[in-house]
């Protein structure tokens, strides 16, 4: 999918909305000069405009959907190839995969490589919105599993055995009374 840019330019939509001033986006097209940053990005340094009001301006330029933070799935679609530490790198999320179809949310819908890379690592074509990167961050998040209890761990695991008492409670222990555990039976180590 190859993003067309819309015949109207972010700064017309900005002012059109009330967002910010004629005066704004000219301080920030003449800061952009200096700085080589994007006109969006200018404004917000600015604090002209918030990063959602681009957002949701280059939503409306691309003629894309735009999706609030709360409008977020949870949990997110499971999509093979797509671990979280890949969503959370690219901030991306997906919303939904319909037949062949994969619809992903991103903060940075000008940024061809994500749609490429999505497709080449699920075979789907894919079908962008635009959300705040923070929502999508907090998508991805709430979507992760539970991280499971760890058992304490050790620098050797020769070093610590686990002994299970007649009450069914654990207790690690030493090399030195393997043959007599900590929590008071014989450590299955010990018969050896």
């Amino acid at each position: 999918m190859s993003l067309i840019t819309g015949t109207r330019l972010l700064g017309e939509i900005l002012v059109a909305d009330g967002v910010t001033t004629p005066e704004m986006i000219t301080a920030a097209l003449n800061r952009m000069q200096t700085t080589g940053e994007r006109l969006g990005e200018a404004l917000v340094a600015l604090s002209a405009v918030t990063k959602d009001d681009v957002l949701k301006a280059l939503a409306v330029q691309n003629n894309l959907p735009y999706l609030f933070r709360g409008e977020l799935p949870s949990p997110l679609p499971v999509v093979k190839n797509l671990s979280p530490k890949y969503l959370r790198q690219y901030v991306v999320c997906p919303i939904a995969v319909e037949g062949g179809l994969l619809t992903v949310a991103t903060a940075d819908p000008l940024n061809p490589m994500i749609v490429d890379d999505l497709r080449q690592s699920t075979g789907l074509d894919v079908r962008i919105v635009v959300s705040p990167g923070e929502g999508i961050l907090e998508a991805i998040d709430r979507s992760r599993a539970p991280s499971l209890p760890r058992l304490p761990t050790s620098t050797s695991s020769r070093s610590r055995t686990r002994c299970a008492s007649a009450t069914g409670s654990t207790a690690s222990c030493s090399t030195r009374s393997r043959r007599r555990g900590a929590c008071g039976t014989r450590s299955p180590r010990a018969s050896s």
